[in-house]
């Protein structure tokens, strides 16, 4: 068993949560849309908003575009959210990020949405 399953099933054990802990069971509107979805594409719900995540294409453009993967581990996040959700689907994300009493979009919330559709994909891990 390799060092990092002993650490996880040891961190377990002794009660951490893990990205899997916080996940919950999919709505019925995002199993609806997860079964019409395009093939490598998955349909996630961030904040009670359905959201369509491009893996494969995102996943394909890692691997083909060595400046777009310079990006991605440099965290330009925007350029990311993008390519995974879509101009669509970024603006979606900017919308649930709003603050609703001065309508800013902090870097912070952005920050978060980012995280939350990572794990939400597993990316993250």
């Amino acid at each position: 068993m390799t060092d990092t399953k002993v650490a996880t099933q040891q961190a377990r054990a002794a009660g951490a949560k893990t990205p899997a802990d916080r996940k919950k069971a999919a709505s019925a509107t995002v199993k609806a849309l997860q079964a019409e979805a395009a093939e490598g594409d998955r349909v996630i719900e961030l904040r009670g908003e359905p959201i369509t995540v491009h893996l494969k294409a995102f996943q394909d453009r890692l691997a083909d575009d060595y400046e777009f993967m310079e990006q991605v581990t440099q965290g330009m996040i925007p350029a990311i959210l993008v390519e995974l959700v879509g101009n669509d689907g970024h603006q979606q994300l900017k919308d649930l990020a709003r603050d609703k009493t001065t309508q800013k979009v902090s870097t912070e919330s952005m920050a978060e949405l980012f995280q939350e559709v990572m794990e939400a994909t597993n990316l993250g891990n």
